[in-house]
């Protein structure tokens, strides 16, 4: 299998901040001990494969100070045209995955090596270390790759940011009160989504303590567009909702449905 199921430029070329453009045969030294091979034109290999010296990159990173950030600085580009800094090989490693100090010194290395690509290899690794995408969020200081959710979901119990996703509804504590006093003060946050998911699907998803049906017509009569599929569905998922909820949502659906058919005659008319 292609390393990273892509194939390499051959020769790659490294790309730094602080050096200019160089074709280089061998990877870094850095990438060397995390298990990758030495040349980068040998991309026959397996994730399983990669076994890294985790000591070892601490320790160079640590010793070599310029020639550790020049490396960590140092880019490979596959044929695809997407750009891999160490830390992103270092987080696409799953058999022993990278310890979050070592991200720590890579980010601090390398500030520009951040990308929407790093988070997405860190998410996809399910063997991601504990805290490792919290302070991938955190380096995301300009908030170009992470978006901050409302106060409103964040009363309901979500995370601060959306790329920490590594709850389940049970473990989400939502302060309904809070919910309620936010709706009053902030309704816009209602109409709110996050990747095409309203504050309503949020709380009909929630089941360590169930939304109360009077927050559930708030979120509609507000956001009347939040009413989606993906509601109707995290709702008949959660067997902790009451029935009347439910059935508030379908009594919402149905004379929504009426008052747009009688506006629909209404411009028949004219």
């Amino acid at each position: 299998m292609m390393h990273k199921g892509q194939q390499k430029i051959i020769p790659s070329v490294a790309v730094s901040p602080s050096a200019p453009v160089e074709v280089c045969e061998e990877r870094s030294k850095l990438v060397k001990l995390m298990g990758f091979p030495s040349k980068i034109a040998d991309d026959d290999y397996e994730n399983e494969g990669i076994v890294p010296d985790w000591d070892a990159v601490r320790a160079y990173l640590k010793d070599h100070g310029d020639v550790a950030k020049s490396e960590a600085s140092t880019s490979e580009t596959t044929a695809e045209g997407e750009v891999w800094y160490p830390i992103d090989d270092a987080l696409w490693i799953q058999e022993d995955p990278v310890p979050a100090d070592i991200v720590t010194r890579l980010l601090r290395l390398c500030p520009d090596a951040l990308s929407a690509f790093t988070f997405k290899i860190a998410q996809e690794n399910e063997w991601t270390r504990e805290g490792v995408m919290y302070l991938l969020t955190a380096a995301d200081v300009d908030c170009k790759f992470t978006i901050e959710r409302t106060e409103l979901v964040q009363l309901m119990g979500f995370p601060p940011y959306n790329t920490e996703d590594d709850y389940g509804p049970h473990d989400v504590k939502p302060q309904w009160d809070a919910v309620r006093k936010r709706l009053k003060t902030n309704p816009e946050e209602a109409r709110v989504a996050e990747d095409g998911t309203y504050p309503l699907a949020d709380a009909l998803w929630i089941e360590s303590d169930p939304v109360p049906v009077d927050i559930v017509d708030k979120l509609m009569t507000l956001c009347p567009d939040s009413l989606t599929d993906e509601a109707f569905v995290f709702a008949s998922k959660n067997d902790e909702l009451c029935t009347s909820v439910m059935r508030a949502m379908f009594e919402f659906d149905r004379d929504r449905e009426v008052e747009k058919s009688f506006v629909n005659l209404a411009v028949c008319e004219e």
